[in-house]
């Protein structure tokens, strides 16, 4: 996919989840992820390269934020666009909690040091997983638009708020038209996402399509026909 996208001169926003898991410290970064930092920090010379954290990075943003144009754990904003992961949306106080700690500085601290952390990080993924396996998914749309709509409806607000996490696509225009959508997720059917900035629409294809999507070089227009006195016509 990246191959192809480096075939465009589309600016790239990266919502975050984008690995199974990384963890951007000395020890638990694996190959493919630095040869990731390495093609955004290429590309970023050519046009803007915007990544976000999702609840599946720890500590990417802090140590390699330099290989983005722009890069958050949160929150960015960009020429209109209001962009997070959502995860923090809508989530569960536990959620929350885990977060806070996980990302944070005392867990920096455990991972760098503690004594077989790549093994307990290993556990800790399958647990959740399973958890993850047994616990009933259920798309908050209601509580995605009640958190856009502080954001989206306030005068000099962004016109659209982009976010993934959830792995389901949904679209919902405000009376301002204001835009917010959620993205499907690419592991599924390589779907992603094309934000058209002056229609303040959202267009989803697999990312195989993306090709067909460019547009193409503009022609040579005719010549100007002239007329017997030799003054050009206009077509």
């Amino acid at each position: 996919m990246l191959s192809a996208l480096e075939k465009t001169e589309w600016n790239l926003v990266f919502l975050g989840d984008i690995m199974d898991l990384w963890i951007g410290l000395s020890g638990f970064q694996e190959p493919w992820q630095g040869e990731f930092l390495e093609w955004c920090r290429r590309e970023s010379a050519r046009r803007r390269i915007l990544f976000l954290e999702g609840n599946h990075e720890f500590f990417v943003v802090q140590p390699h934020g330099g290989y983005f144009s722009a890069a958050g754990g949160d929150l960015l904003q960009e020429d209109g666009l209001l962009l997070t992961h959502g995860d923090q949306v809508a989530a569960a106080p536990s959620h929350l909690r885990f977060r806070r700690w996980s990302k944070g500085g005392l867990a920096r601290l455990l991972l760098r040091f503690l004594p077989g952390a790549r093994g307990i990080v290993r556990l800790l993924k399958r647990r959740f997983e399973q958890l993850s396996q047994r616990r009933p998914h259920r798309f908050p749309a209601q509580a995605l638009v009640a958190w856009g709509k502080e954001r989206l409806l306030p005068p000099g607000a962004p016109r659209a708020l982009l976010m993934g996490h959830f792995h389901h696509f949904f679209q919902h225009r405000f009376p301002n038209g204001a835009l917010l959508a959620a993205l499907p997720a690419w592991k599924d059917r390589g779907e992603v996402g094309l934000y058209y900035p002056q229609e303040n629409q959202l267009l989803v294809r697999n990312w195989r399509s993306l090709p067909s999507l460019i547009p193409p070089p503009p022609k040579n227009p005719p010549p100007t026909p002239k007329n017997n006195h030799g003054h050009k016509h206009a077509p």
